[in-house]
């Protein structure tokens, strides 16, 4: 006779994809065992209370997606649920398993979607660690790396932020994003390259914060996005058809700006008082 299963036995049920035909596994698995990926935005308490309230009076019926990673089960989707779950004292939850190979390619598409600039890419920068810690010979233009990104110029502002939390990210999104690209270096080697443009970056921001200044003490009325016009009128890929090189870009960005710092009534020939008003 065959050896009856305890009841205390973790059961699993095996399913197929029907698009894809990928191997999935549904079963219950121990909170020990659960971890959120790093790369997630931080946790809304208001809507972990909410979900609790939900999950106590309906129950737990949307699984969590996981896949495996060393002795743990990474949550790439369902966050919230969980540590709603946790607050209500479930010790095992409700799981989808997805193969770690496709896990890390749902990685971007199952983040929570973020509300600005400044979380979009601190996720970025997070996922774009992440990838570095576990494979740092990978070439950033690898597939694996643009699907978990959303753009790559959100992980030169994720290196930036990371520096200067208060960085006015969207002055500058517009002409990043038109000069920025997956880089044909590994990883290990990218991420230099993405500092050095971060501290581009930051140099320049520091040098419009004291024009804007010195327009203030010559008394201008100037609007909360005076610094995206400044950057806007100096633009120099403005009106071109075609994508710019990254530090070609910022360089002349930067050297324009310096000539406005030595000679400030420069500034009047830039903008009249109409503009800035």
């Amino acid at each position: 006779m065959g050896r009856r299963k305890s009841s205390t036995e973790q059961k699993e049920w095996k399913v197929t994809d029907p698009i894809t035909n990928h191997s999935l596994k549904i079963t219950l698995i121990g909170k020990e065992k659960l971890e959120i990926a790093k790369f997630q935005r931080k946790p809304s308490k208001s809507h972990i209370k909410m979900l609790a309230s939900s999950i106590q009076r309906l129950g737990f019926l949307i699984p969590l997606v996981v896949y495996p990673e060393n002795d743990k089960y990474i949550i790439i989707d369902g966050q919230h649920r969980f540590l709603a779950g946790q607050l209500l004292g479930i010790d095992r939850f409700l799981s989808v398993i997805v193969p770690s190979s496709l896990g890390a390619k749902m990685i971007n598409l199952n983040i929570e979607k973020q509300p600005n600039i400044r979380e979009k890419a601190y996720v970025a920068y997070n996922l774009y660690t992440y990838l570095l810690e576990k494979k740092p010979s990978l070439k950033e233009n690898d597939a694996q790396v643009e699907d978990s990104v959303e753009f790559p110029h959100f992980i030169t502002l994720g290196f930036v932020y990371k520096r200067e939390e208060k960085f006015h990210g969207s002055a500058f999104e517009q002409i990043i994003s038109k000069c920025d690209g997956y880089l044909d270096v590994s990883l290990k080697e990218a991420k230099k390259i993405r500092e050095e443009r971060a501290s581009l970056i930051l140099e320049i921001d520091s040098i419009l914060t004291e024009l804007i200044e010195r327009m203030k003490e010559k008394r201008f009325s100037l609007h909360p996005f005076i610094r995206k016009d400044i950057l806007t009128h100096i633009n120099p890929l403005k009106g071109r058809g075609k994508r710019g090189e990254f530090k070609e870009t910022f360089e002349e960005i930067k050297n324009k700006l310096r000539s406005y710092e030595r000679n400030p009534q420069k500034l009047e020939e830039i903008f009249s008082q109409e503009d800035l008003l």
